[in-house]
């Protein structure tokens, strides 16, 4: 590597500077809005890292996402005005929160049939019993797998 001394010729740098468009924007939570005037159309580098789930529009009609320098994120700008909406939601999201709801009201059920005068009768609780033992079973076997022993395979299977 070299150390050497350079300059700039801050007359060229002003000029650059003036030619170049930029944008208003605004983060809200997942969100990024984005105000751009764009004179040829062209498109809009975001430096947010580029992940599948990013949905956006512009105009209020569906633009792809695409990724730029590896990393990061292009839309494609319409000319003249664009107003521009970038949102994320991550894959599985939405089924994850479906089964915490579904698992909230389950225990909330089980809560219930806990504390209150309801009663099975001996045999159904002692079914139940055993299926839910076995599913726990499962549940574990199959958690076990994907925190301890998928990822080594992947790994080594790399």
């Amino acid at each position: 590597s070299s150390f050497g001394v350079f300059s700039v010729d801050c007359d060229k740098l002003s000029k650059l500077e003036a030619s170049v468009q930029g944008c208003d924007i605004k983060i809200d939570g997942n969100s990024v809005y984005a105000n751009v005037n764009a004179d040829n159309g062209g498109y809009l580098y975001i430096c947010l890292p580029y992940i599948d789930g990013y949905k956006a529009t512009v105009n209020g009609k569906k633009a792809d996402v695409y990724r730029v320098n590896d990393a990061f994120i292009a839309l494609p700008l319409e000319q003249g005005e664009n107003e521009i909406s970038l949102s994320y939601l991550p894959d599985g999201f939405l089924f994850g929160a479906v089964l915490s709801v579904a698992g909230l009201i389950l225990l909330a059920a089980a809560i219930a049939v806990r504390f209150t005068k309801f009663r099975l009768n001996k045999k159904v609780t002692t079914v139940a019993g055993a299926v839910t033992y076995r599913m726990l079973f499962v549940v574990f076997v199959l958690a076990f797998f994907a925190v301890y022993i998928f990822p080594i395979i992947a790994f080594i299977t790399k």
